[in-house]
């Protein structure tokens, strides 16, 4: 049997098992942080909940861990807390707030876009110039790889006029990505609240059934 052939079906055999490895133990490493985040929310809401309450700098602390960003007021963590799918609101929020504000004083919903995005009109033509900004961007950033194989330009220049444009344009391009990500994902914070607060309306408006039987 040839060695060459050996030798590459031996290193496939490697790489396989060692990116077999990688994907385990980042599986596994997820699972234990979700039960430590999970013990952790447990052991810090029934803290809240003793008597006396705990230092307000214990309860900044916790809340800040429990959203896992420091920048958050305590009071826009609890708001988010109080919606549906806690997590992937705070997680929404966090990526989003560029765009939102946080209203504790107003009427539900207390996080609505600030008044330079609140119209429709102001976010759509935003999201498409971020949308044609990350297709201009991300085809210039890999056009040397297609022009060379076009045009097979030198081996010696080609892979530095790529790498140059990988990184020139491969940076705005994720920009613009993560923009139109941002304003997508804070509209859907926006509209889960108005679902939810509709819902409680109805739920609020809706009378309790009667009795099967009237009481003598």
């Amino acid at each position: 049997m040839d060695i060459d052939l050996v030798l590459k079906l031996v290193g496939a055999l490697v790489s396989i098992i060692s990116v077999g490895k990688i994907v385990y133990e980042l599986t596994l490493s997820q699972k234990i942080r979700l039960r430590d985040d999970y013990k952790f929310a447990k052991e810090f809401f029934e803290e809240l909940a003793k008597t006396p309450a705990p230092h307000p700098l214990v309860v900044e602390r916790g809340y800040h861990a429990i959203a896992g960003d420091i920048s958050l007021a305590v009071e826009e963590i609890q708001y988010l807390l109080t919606l549906e799918n806690p997590s992937s609101a705070l997680r929404e929020y966090v990526l989003a707030r560029d765009y939102l504000e946080h209203l504790p004083q107003s009427e539900p919903p207390k996080i609505r876009f600030k008044p330079k995005y609140a119209a429709e009109f102001a976010r759509k033509w935003r999201q498409w110039v971020f949308m044609i900004g990350y297709s201009i961007s991300a085809f210039l950033a890999i056009s040397p790889l297609l022009f060379m194989a076009v045009f097979k330009v030198n081996s010696g220049v080609g892979p530095s006029i790529a790498i140059l444009f990988a990184f020139g344009f491969g940076v705005p391009a994720y920009g613009f990505l993560m923009n139109y990500v941002r304003l997508k994902l804070g509209e859907r914070l926006v509209s889960r609240q108005q679902c939810q607060e509709q819902k409680t309306v109805e739920d609020q408006a809706t009378p309790s059934p009667l009795p099967d039987r009237l009481p003598d």
